[in-house]
């Protein structure tokens, strides 16, 4: 007769423990419109008052007191590079809207009363 030679088993089971590891990654919120627009009129208004020194601090301090879209129209009347006077410019964009006469709908003027 022959015999086969099987490994035997045996009646205890090897344990077999696996560690799982979980990482919650949070989504990093993207900047909305308004703070892309936001950085882009204060750099551009950082610019402006760099590019025409010496402005006074009271037309910088005036041009960087307005809401930032008014901002975006004052400097949107165009270059100061022509200018004779670029504080003389700005200081009356900056009134205009401070007025409402800048060609907004005049609700504008309560913002600095």
């Amino acid at each position: 007769s022959s015999s086969s030679s099987l490994p035997s088993l045996s009646s205890s089971s090897a344990a077999i423990t696996t560690t799982v590891t979980t990482t919650t990654v949070m989504p990093m919120a993207m900047p909305s419109a308004s703070d892309v627009l936001d950085a882009g009129v204060a750099a551009e208004v950082d610019a402006v008052l760099s590019n025409y020194k010496p402005l006074d601090s009271e037309v910088s301090s005036r041009l960087q007191a307005l809401p930032v879209q008014l901002q975006r129209q004052v400097l949107d009347r165009g270059d100061l590079s022509h200018a004779r006077s670029p504080a003389a410019v700005l200081i009356t964009r900056i009134r205009a809207f401070e007025t409402g006469a800048g060609g907004g709908d005049g609700a504008v003027a309560a913002v600095f009363q």
